[in-house]
């Protein structure tokens, strides 16, 4: 009997035993987390069915060891996981806690809590056996992800509306945004593609992150065969709304380019359509390494960024408009400024060759009926005719002298001859006899070039004759100086002067006014104009000069 209780109370044990370890593996099985019991030494390891379960595998069919534990290690978290567990075993560690991704059965990752410590040493105290479990916590990472990108995207938006600002260029404007959107958030890679108007499909126009080199795999010329991502491209341009794969490796959108995916550690795509002018013109693409990244709130922010950058474009194209109106507006001014110079060229040659016809033509012609009826009037046998002839010699030489005046103000020969100040000094006794008035000139003037002195004794000979006419000016002093590479001129006088406000170019403008400013703008020069009335007038008018060579 007694025998009998003690195998009763061993088996009633037992069975306690293993209801107590099916109940502990059904709250790990809960709390989704797997145990692992390592041979520290051998590198063997057992685990539970949902250890292997929680990679995607088949307990039945799964094995692992410490070695192929290192092999499943991700490329960018297997450094830092071996060397803790090597520290741990070193005994440098209190506890050991790691957390790391884990390559699953379908070729994606999942984080891990990993907890442990080792239950069983030697004699000489080296660890021969390490237990544990595995947490998978991919979730709370994703989460504390989202959180992170969520706060980087609000930058983003932030930066990315700075660099429509500041940008220069379209080009400029589109590679910054992909730059931030890189840096700032969790995109393993960003590139906008807009649509080439050659063939209609969407071509890179700026890239920026890991596995650019894959564009170019990703999209193929016009002449190549149908590409997913193209696709999904073509879907997201066509519904005008964001199209996401969440899980590339699974979505059967991607099964063409998979492979590609996985060499360059993408997980998880987003293809949002930017706009230009309203119509649809291309997309913004964003890669992540993480699966299940593109959630609505975050989606919602990328439309928000993709908004941005279709009022950049807006902005940009605008932009564009308007320099070309402004370099037309510009070079029609040119033109017509040009038109303007040859216009009063052809009208100083027109004046040249009028004054040489008058004065070689003309002017010889009169001086010979004045020789003729000069030598006619030798004959005093008619008193009548005498007088007659003697009338007809003074109306002879009033009109040859009206006739040399008249060339002399055409076009002067002394200009062409002697140059400018010679002419304004000719032009200033001349004026000064006539009008009886005191016209002095001062002049520092090298000889110039023909069209800038011709426009300078115009603008004089103008602003005299309006100080003559209209101020009645009785002392009027004419200044030329060339200084800096500019010519000065500057006519003053006493004359009745005037309000001059909004005289020169305005409404109330007289032709010499005008004359005279468009001459100066011609030559790339200023003009001002200085009057009060019975203050007097003073014109003042600077041309630079052309380099010499």
């Amino acid at each position: 009997m007694p025998t009998t209780r003690t195998g009763l109370q061993r088996h009633g044990g037992e069975r306690t035993l293993v209801a107590n370890e099916q109940q502990s593996r059904l709250a790990l099985a809960a709390a989704n987390q797997g145990l692992y019991d390592l041979e520290v030494q051998t590198g063997r390891m057992r685990v539970s069915d949902t250890y292997a379960r929680m990679l995607g595998y088949d307990p039945a069919d799964f094995t692992i060891s410490e070695a192929r534990w290192v092999a499943l290690l991700h490329p960018d978290d297997r450094d830092q996981a071996v060397a803790l567990y090597r520290t741990y075993l070193e005994g440098q560690l209190v506890e050991y806690r790691s957390e790391y991704r884990l390559r699953t059965a379908d070729g994606g990752w999942k984080w891990l809590l990993s907890l442990g410590g080792i239950v069983e040493r030697a004699a000489d105290g080296r660890p021969l056996r390490m237990c544990g479990t595995h947490t998978d916590i991919t979730r709370e990472k994703l989460n504390q992800t989202y959180i992170r990108w969520l706060t980087r995207l609000y930058a983003t938006l932030s930066q990315t509306g700075q660099t429509m600002v500041l940008a220069r260029s379209r080009a400029e404007l589109l590679r910054e945004v992909c730059r931030i959107a890189v840096e700032q958030g969790d995109p393993r890679m960003a590139w906008i593609g807009l649509i080439d108007a050659a063939n209609g499909r969407v071509s890179p126009a700026a890239c920026f992150g890991e596995g650019v080199d894959s564009l170019e795999r990703l999209t193929p010329g016009a002449d190549a065969g149908p590409v997913a991502e193209q696709e999904l491209i073509e879907q997201a341009l066509r519904c005008g709304e964001p199209v996401i794969v969440n899980d590339l490796a699974t979505d059967p959108r991607a099964a063409s380019w998979r492979a590609a995916l996985r060499d360059d550690g993408f997980a998880a795509l987003a293809v949002l359509p930017i706009r230009e002018a309203g119509a649809l013109a291309g997309t913004l693409n964003l890669y992540s390494g993480k699966a299940n990244f593109f959630n609505g709130e975050l989606v919602a922010l990328l439309q928000r960024l993709a908004l941005d950058v279709s009022a950049a474009l807006d902005r940009f194209r605008l932009e564009v408009e308007r320099q070309r109106v402004e370099r037309l507006l510009r070079e029609s001014s040119e033109r017509l400024q040009h038109l303007s110079w040859r216009l009063l060229s052809v009208q100083e040659e027109e004046r040249r060759a009028l004054a040489r016809e008058l004065h070689d033509d003309v002017g010889q012609q009169l001086a010979a009926l004045k020789l003729n009826l000069g030598v006619l009037g030798r004959d005093p046998s008619d008193p009548a005719n005498q007088r007659r002839l003697l009338d007809c010699l003074e109306i002879t030489d009033h009109i040859l002298e009206q006739i040399r005046d008249a060339a002399r103000n055409l076009r002067p020969s002394v200009l062409d001859d002697m140059g400018l100040p010679a002419a304004l000094h000719w032009y200033a006794r001349r004026q000064a006899e006539r009008a009886g008035c005191e016209i002095v000139v001062e002049d520092r003037c090298p000889p110039l070039p023909a069209e800038i002195e011709t426009a300078a004794f115009r603008i004089v000979q103008e602003a005299v004759n309006n100080a003559i006419r209209h101020g009645g000016a009785r002392r009027i002093t004419i200044v030329a100086t060339v200084d800096d590479r500019r010519l000065s001129l500057a006519v003053r006088d006493d004359g009745s002067g005037f309000d001059s406000k909004g005289q020169v170019g305005g409404q109330g403008a007289g032709m010499g006014l005008s004359s005279m400013r468009e001459r100066a703008e011609l030559m790339g020069g200023r003009f001002t104009l200085g009057s009060q009335p019975g203050a007097g007038t003073t014109v003042e008018v600077t041309i630079p000069l052309p380099e010499t060579e």
